[in-house]
């Protein structure tokens, strides 16, 4: 209930405004929804393919968030 209501981040937080910018999605069904398909995904591609490796050094990796889950941008890799 207190989603996008912090008076030092959104102004006037408890007026529905549906046009307001720079919100994300809170909900908890959105981010593990989609951490789960890819954590399939990942665990798929990796038993199918063993000998993938990373293209470049780990530490060159950018991360982001996308909704409540933090993960790379992009993942480049090799045979």
């Amino acid at each position: 209930m207190a989603a996008h209501r912090d008076p030092a981040v959104f102004d006037d937080p408890h007026k529905v405004d549906f046009d307001r910018e720079g919100t994300g999605h809170v909900s908890f069904g959105h981010g593990p929804h989609h951490c789960m398909e890819s954590e399939v995904m990942i665990s798929t591609l990796l038993r199918r393919c063993p000998e993938l490796r990373l293209a470049g050094p780990a530490e060159e990796t950018v991360f982001q968030y996308k909704g409540l889950i933090l993960g790379p941008r992009e993942l480049v890799v090799t045979r």
